[in-house]
């Protein structure tokens, strides 16, 4: 049966809502294993509180966008309304790994990654701004499923908790190195563990 991998993070009374959704996921998935629970730097936007962060392991034979869904129906469950992109939220939920899937396939995601580092290279000034598809047929904005999550590879808060639960020797599915590697360039993210337990 396919694992499932996914990250929990909060900065709105992180701690209860953390706790809330940890329960919601046992009561569904009632072999899931939780990592500890990190206390981390809000990224992208500094000006507000630090976030609780911690990740999940579970068996499952549902299919990623089911999955998806359900993480959604959650967030909405424990009142997520983020104000701003990336502005403070009572819970985000995401699905970080599906076994080794890659999705929609190797191609487009590592041109989604390319992408988005011309994205954020043209906002430092660096390259002219790339166009909004990145191929001729599709848009980045209307792929809903992209698995594994585009971003976890380049955030200490996903990859700390998530190595408890992988180890720090096994691989990205797209990219080929260890997570522990990927760790060990982030190490400037302040990311530290605490005593709660979820």
């Amino acid at each position: 049966m396919p694992h499932a991998f996914l990250s929990l993070g909060s900065n709105i009374e992180p701690e209860k809502n953390l706790l809330e959704a940890a329960q919601i996921l046992r009561d569904r998935f009632s072999e899931i294993k939780f990592s500890s629970v990190y206390r981390t730097a809000p990224r992208e936007i500094s000006n507000q509180p630090d976030f609780l962060n911690a990740a999940a392991k579970f068996e499952t034979d549902r299919a990623p966008e089911d999955l998806i869904k359900e993480l959604k129906n959650i967030e909405i469950s424990l009142a997520k309304k983020t104000p701003y992109r990336y502005g403070p939220r009572t819970i985000d939920l995401d699905l970080l790994l599906y076994n080794n899937l890659i999705l929609p396939d190797m191609e487009s995601w590592k041109k989604i990654v390319n992408c988005m580092s011309s994205v954020a290279l043209a906002k430092e000034g660096q390259l002219p701004a790339p166009p909004k598809s990145f191929d001729e047929g599709g848009s980045i904005v209307n792929l809903k499923l992209i698995v594994p999550h585009l971003k976890l590879h380049l955030r200490r808060f996903v990859l700390e908790p998530l190595i408890e639960l992988t180890g720090k020797d096994a691989l990205h599915p797209a990219l080929n190195r260890s997570f522990g590697e990927f760790l060990a360039s982030v190490t400037d993210q302040r990311c530290e563990k605490t005593n709660i337990n979820i």
